[in-house]
């Protein structure tokens, strides 16, 4: 890659990886704190062609949710102005696809949108807010992730895989519902794209496994990943609801049994992109 792209989240899960594919091309930018949205400068950034934002408070990690606000809408929008009018040609923002809500069934980048947190809420404001800003010099991409996983993925990923290296024998059997993951390579790689690709420029981008799977199939390529061999036996998924609901895991309940697949054709007819691996590949992969 010819260009400086600026990376901002650099030491994050995502960021950590983003920034050993770019190697040279990458400039990290050195912080992402409660004062971004009033007090920081790009000035010295005065190469960079353009900005992968990936910082960013988890919902359980703020104090509150006005803490929340400030760092992931105004401090976001904050930085996208201070790059339009330093010249930085395109801003491309991970989202999520906790915008969709907790629904199930196939959806697409223009499928309703149903926030149902804080979190969510504000990732779709976000989205709007930044393309309103985006014009033919400052170009937004906005890319839509579910669960992202990899061998050092944090929150629900690695919740799982202390679950299945812990327990030898699994609850998930009767759970079949099939969900959309994307490996944390395909994360990197369609982000690429993203940034240099024309057609990229003020689209709103779904990425995920070109195979949905069950959670039953996921925590076995886990158990894959981690070398081990597990067994799953047939506990009623009304139990395991109850169970999560009682440890107050509610969010975690529609990872773990919602049945939410996403159709990626919109990167593929448009950019040309599906992922380079199957999901037991990147996992070994992202184990190595």
């Amino acid at each position: 890659m010819n260009t400086k792209i600026l990376v901002t989240g650099a030491t994050g899960f995502i960021g950590k990886h983003l920034v050993t594919s770019l190697g040279q091309s990458c400039v990290e930018f050195e912080s992402f704190q409660d004062d971004l949205a009033t007090d920081y400068t790009l000035e010295k950034y005065d190469d960079v062609f353009s900005i992968i934002h990936l910082a960013g408070l988890a919902h359980n990690k703020a104090k509150s949710d006005d803490h929340l606000r400030q760092i992931n809408y105004f401090g976001t929008l904050a930085l996208a102005k201070k790059a339009k009018l330093q010249g930085i040609k395109r801003f491309v923002f991970l989202s999520s696809t906790t915008v969709y809500g907790n629904v199930e069934g196939l959806i697409n980048e223009i499928s309703p949108t149903f926030p149902f947190n804080e979190f969510a809420r504000l990732k779709l404001k976000t989205e709007i807010d930044l393309l309103q800003l985006g014009d033919d010099n400052f170009e937004v991409v906005i890319v839509r992730a579910p669960l992202i996983y990899g061998s050092d993925a944090p929150a629900n990923f690695k919740l799982l895989t202390k679950l299945v290296d812990f327990m030898p024998i699994l609850p998930f059997q009767l759970a079949r519902k099939k969900r959309s993951y994307v490996a944390v390579q395909s994360v990197i790689d369609f982000l690429l794209i993203c940034v240099e690709h024309p057609k990229a420029a003020q689209q709103i981008f779904l990425v995920a496994d070109i195979k949905p799977v069950s959670i039953c199939e996921f925590t076995q390529q886990i158990a894959l990943m981690l070398g081990k061999k597990r067994f799953q036996v047939p506990i009623p998924i009304v139990i395991m609801k109850v169970c999560a609901n009682l440890l107050g895991k509610k969010e975690l309940v529609n990872v773990l049994f919602g049945g939410l697949e996403i159709d990626i054709s919109k990167a593929n007819e448009l950019l040309g992109w599906s992922p380079k691996f199957t999901m037991q590949q990147a996992m070994i992969k992202s184990e190595k």
